[in-house]
């Protein structure tokens, strides 16, 4: 949806005087994309995506990436 935006919103009429992008990045410490993974397993649980045991397991691996200093995040 973001990457059709820009042509989308010319199609409209409107046009873009400046377009910017605003990544995040997290490297060990990461307690902000922690919550993410936590937010992102439940919800793929609640819309029955992933199993009980499939969003406990990615919640532990992101714990375990962090506590061991491999955890690697980016959007």
């Amino acid at each position: 949806m973001c990457r059709t935006l820009p042509q989308r919103l010319h199609g409209a009429g409107f046009e873009i005087a400046r377009r910017d992008a605003h990544p995040y990045l997290a490297e060990v410490e990461a307690a902000y994309f922690l919550t993410l993974v936590t937010r992102g397993a439940d919800f793929m649980l609640n819309d029955g995506l992933i199993s009980k045991e499939g969003s406990e397991a990615l919640k532990s691996e992101a714990k375990s990436r962090i506590k061991n200093g491999s955890f690697f995040g980016f959007i």
